[in-house]
């Protein structure tokens, strides 16, 4: 069932709305940036509204780059879907192959097994040495049959069986696919909220500490505006390996979206995450960025960070909120530095 409703009218009037607005961001018009505005103009996801609000507020251009962001950051990937599908739907036909050979398997030895029986009957009943002779002969032409088409049925099995293995790989990696960042190679922001939901849920279970780290790179778009959008995608996949570089076990480094990124810190009190905060904020003050071809030193970029810890119970949106307060807080303080809800005004 499509996320979008309403009647026939508002179904056109979303669609006229959405090619009226690529038109006016000389969007390049594919199904993808199609998805994106029709969403837009449905009102739906909110972050995707929030997200083009801002594009449209800044008068920033509407770029491939950046279209390929917000596409997987916020719609549901039809070629996943598809690819998962078209598995599924193999692995089940394999499935079905090796019991229909295994059936034919136990059908060929029911037989085999009669054949026999009969043998038995007519060896009982066979009178002199040549009645003997034809009655062995035809066994053993039938116990070779039986051979052959043994093996060839054991073939089929291991071939369909290895097949069954390979498609169940492919499987896990389209999985994995789907919950990662394709530019960063952290969590995407749908495997944020997921594993956001999961981690509350053991929290209150358990009665464990549960924070989270919400982070901006300062100044980026003045990063971007100068260097160029390749130099900013390699300074988001610099600062998510630092991040990722920085946390462990089952903490989740995720990007956000755009240019923030999230962490999430099972079995963590706010002052530890803090700590853990200020290790990325420092190991990122390290990093020197560099224009690969030219070997230019474009010097390093810093990060704002906000902490909150969550209260059993309360919304996540509260929780997420509350780290986002902290690192606007942060933000407004100077940048490049670390703040939690306790530092709240």
């Amino acid at each position: 069932m499509s996320r979008y409703k309403g009647s026939n009218e508002q179904i056109a009037g979303y669609s006229a709305k959405a090619l009226s607005l690529m038109t006016e961001r000389q969007a390049l018009p594919h199904p993808q940036n199609y998805a994106l505005w029709y969403g837009y103009a449905a009102g739906q996801p909110a972050q995707l509204v929030k997200a083009l609000d801002t594009l449209i507020g800044s008068k920033q251009p509407f770029t491939e780059e950046i279209g390929q962001q917000l596409a997987d950051q916020h719609l549901e990937s039809a070629h996943l879907i598809k690819v998962t599908t078209q598995i599924n739907m193999n692995l089940e036909k394999k499935a079905k192959d090796i019991l229909d050979q295994l059936e034919d398997m136990s059908t060929g030895t029911s037989q085999y097994g009669k054949t026999l029986a009969a043998a038995s009957g007519r060896l009982g009943a066979a009178e002199g040495i040549g009645a003997i002779k034809q009655v062995i002969g035809s066994l053993i032409t039938d116990t070779q049959n039986m051979a052959a088409r043994t093996q060839e049925l054991e073939r089929r099995v291991e071939a369909s069986t290895a097949e069954i293995t390979a498609l169940r790989t492919e499987l896990a990696a389209s999985r994995q696919e789907a919950m990662t960042d394709g530019l960063t190679s952290v969590a995407n922001r749908k495997f944020f909220d997921f594993r956001l939901r999961e981690d509350a849920m053991s929290a209150m279970e358990v009665g464990e500490s549960l924070s989270l780290v919400m982070i901006d790179i300062d100044h980026f778009k003045r990063f971007n505006d100068t260097y160029g959008h390749q130099m900013g995608d390699q300074a988001l996949r610099l600062v998510a390996r630092v991040i990722a570089d920085n946390v462990k076990g089952r903490d989740t480094p995720a990007r956000y979206g755009g240019e923030e990124f999230a962490v999430i810190l099972p079995n963590t009190a706010l002052t530890d995450a803090a700590i853990v905060a200020e290790q990325i904020r420092r190991a990122m003050s390290k990093r020197r960025i560099m224009r690969r071809d030219t070997m230019q030193d474009l010097g390093t970029v810093t990060m704002s960070m906000g902490v909150s810890q969550y209260r059993p119970g309360e919304q996540l949106q509260h929780f997420i909120d509350r780290a986002d307060a902290a690192l606007y807080q942060a933000k407004r303080a100077g940048r490049d530095r670390v703040l939690s809800e306790l530092d709240l005004e």
